[in-house]
């Protein structure tokens, strides 16, 4: 695996591939770093919202994948 020390690169002298790694990586480490920081801040009912709403993601990334049946008649009543 190449390392890129993005610090030390021009993000122009990288192949579309490669400037995808570095999104998703600075993506992962700042959503960690802003983990790191929220997370003490998190009380009793932030902390339960918080994880209510990560043990849906789950369900919902399977719904997005798998879709939903949509009822078109009943959506076209219900736009009347």
């Amino acid at each position: 695996m190449k390392i890129i020390e993005t610090d030390k690169v021009d993000p122009k002298d990288l192949s579309p591939f490669e400037r995808e790694q570095v999104y998703n990586g600075l993506d992962v480490c700042i959503t960690a770093e802003l983990l790191d920081i929220l997370h003490p801040q998190l009380d009793n009912q932030t902390g339960s919202t918080y994880a209510d709403s990560k043990a849906w993601q789950g369900p919902v990334l399977e719904m997005k994948m798998r879709g939903v049946l949509i009822d078109k008649e009943r959506v076209a009543q219900a736009l009347i």
